[in-house]
């Protein structure tokens, strides 16, 4: 069994790179219905339920591995609150497929004997570019029911996991990834520092950023991978990334509708 993390994948944007881009995630060739792929938010599946979207649904659902998300701040939050909820791993996941799982804010995951807490949200610093209810929902800052989830969870574990996913990432960790002073006024990444500096853990992995980079605890992932072996001493950190080959950026994600590719941009965006 093999867990690869990478960054957002921005709903048809950019869900190619673990729907079927070999160039980029060779291992999608060898993959099997042990192994799962993780995503750390801006999943942004389902949100317009037209025909683009299910056919890349369904081409996910039909693959022999799992796909696992947290979410991001760019999500359909009203979509990934109905979907059906299941146990898995240990707690509870929402269900777009049977292979395709929304891992839930402030839940601890035991995936082949590896822990996992799973925090999604974030500040959208491009709202004022979005629509209320459409493009931007206020469910994607924390609620105070998500950061009590979160702190019980970690307490039930005396605050010790073996890794962290969220899409922000904590305040303390910025300098170390060259992330701008800006981002720390989201109120998102200052409870994931007050996690930081009480956690126990062996890597931290963030999306959000559109960077890769990796800190010394914390490792910032857009578009590559990362692999872990779990094993029976709760998992190997294996980093050997697998790069995305490409330097280019799509990003298209303002307006009234989501997501549409727009190639003459290569703004960054978060």
């Amino acid at each position: 069994m093999n867990i690869y993390i990478t960054g957002d994948t921005h709903g048809t944007i950019e869900v190619h790179r673990i729907l079927d881009n070999v160039h980029a995630f060779p291992q999608l060739r060898t993959l099997t219905p042990e192994d799962v792929v993780v995503v750390l938010g801006d999943f942004a599946l389902p949100w317009m339920a037209d025909e683009r979207e299910k056919e890349i649904i369904a081409g996910l659902a039909a693959k022999p591995w799992t796909t696992a998300f947290i979410d991001g701040n760019h999500e359909c939050f009203p979509a990934l609150a109905s979907m059906p909820t299941v146990k898995r791993w240990g707690a509870d996941v929402g269900v777009i497929a049977p292979n395709i799982l929304h891992l839930r804010r402030g839940r601890v995951y035991d995936i082949g004997g590896t822990t996992f807490w799973c925090m999604g949200g974030a500040l959208s610093i491009d709202r004022a570019m979005r629509v209320r209810g459409v493009t931007w929902f206020e469910e994607e800052m924390l609620s105070r029911a998500d950061e009590k989830r979160g702190l019980e969870a970690l307490a039930a574990r005396d605050f010790t996991v073996d890794y962290v996913l969220t899409h922000a990432g904590p305040c303390g960790a910025f300098p170390e990834n060259n992330l701008p002073y800006y981002y720390q006024n989201d109120a998102v990444a200052r409870y994931l520092d007050y996690v930081y500096r009480c956690l126990a853990f062996r890597r931290w992995f963030v999306g959000h950023y559109h960077k890769d980079h990796a800190g010394k605890r914390i490792r910032l992932l857009y578009q590559d991978f990362v692999r872990i072996t779990p094993d029976s001493d709760g998992g190997v950190y294996r980093d050997s990334v697998v790069f995305h080959g490409s330097s280019r950026v799509r990003l298209g994600f303002t307006g009234s509708r989501y997501p549409v590719a727009n190639d003459d941009s290569e703004t960054e965006e978060t």
